[in-house]
């Protein structure tokens, strides 16, 4: 995995921070973070449940397991479509498990963006049923 490298401006903003300002992060973003979630405490992938501009304190998320039977089928990503990109396996989103990770937990653990629409689609249509939070 390549090193991650924090650039910061004048005003002390690191390049995530510019990111949520100028555009947000679109659902379907993964992010991979440490044992946050289930029986295994392993490294996990999250895929954010709707938009996020940092505007609230916490994003909702959802899992990704690679050994369920329960969830969102979901593909592995194709071979190196981003270089952080660590879903080499099929698995199942879990839907049904809204995760709020902070904006703090969410620094330096992008992993990549879906690269199968009708994923984001169906995360984005979930989210909608759910209504604002």
């Amino acid at each position: 995995m390549p090193p991650v490298v924090e650039c910061r401006n004048r005003n002390d903003m690191d390049l995530f921070e510019l990111r949520l300002k100028l555009q947000g992060l679109p659902a379907g973003t993964w992010f991979h973070l440490d044992g946050r979630w289930g029986s295994k405490r392993l490294p996990r992938p999250y895929i954010l449940a709707g938009d996020y501009s940092g505007q609230h304190p916490v994003a909702q998320t959802h899992p990704r397991t690679a050994s369920g039977h329960v969830g969102l089928p979901h593909r592995a990503h194709p071979n190196g479509h981003e270089p952080r990109c660590r879903i080499n396996r099929d698995g199942r989103i879990l839907v049904s498990v809204l995760w709020p990770l902070s904006k703090e937990q969410l620094r330096n653990t992008y992993m990549c963006e879906e690269p199968y629409p009708e994923v984001v689609r169906t995360i984005r249509e979930g989210e909608k049923s759910r209504g604002d939070r």
